[in-house]
């Protein structure tokens, strides 16, 4: 189990008390801790706190450790970058989770072919991640 502190306030406290269980957080003096299991699951609590007025920023971000898990990178059609240990890294920054989803959903369409692999894709896009080839892309806030 994860954990994710925010600020004790009236939206805040109000916001838990109408969507989560008394298991999911626990008030802590001036924080609210929020327990999770996955960080997309984090993602959409923040995501839906914070109200569709707000600019977020986020990144898709995926990691090869060794240079055969590099053709699966360059599906992902963003910029790879070499560590010099034999392993890379892809990501890239979106205006927001919606526009990064759309990425991600283009890809799959892109990759795969048959129906059932795209409804996997599409379920785990939703989840906040996308698995092509041997390497795993998720999305991630960079800015809250």
């Amino acid at each position: 189990m994860k954990a994710h502190l925010i600020l004790n306030t009236p939206k805040n406290l109000q916001w838990c008390k109408e969507n989560l269980t008394a298991l999911d957080y626990a008030v802590t003096g001036e924080k609210i801790l929020l327990k999770y299991y996955e960080d997309h699951q984090i993602n959409d609590i923040l995501n839906a706190l914070r109200g569709n007025d707000s600019k977020e920023e986020v990144v898709i971000y995926a990691f090869a450790p060794t240079i055969h898990q590099k053709d699966s990178l360059y599906r992902l059609g963003m910029p790879i970058r070499s560590h010099g240990n034999g392993s890379f890294t892809s990501e890239m920054v979106f205006e927001n989770r919606d526009a990064a989803k759309k990425h991600l959903h283009g890809v799959a369409h892109r990759y795969y072919e048959d129906g059932f692999e795209l409804l996997d894709a599409a379920e785990q896009i939703e989840k906040g991640y996308l698995e092509i080839g041997f390497t795993k892309a998720e999305i991630k806030i960079i800015n809250e």
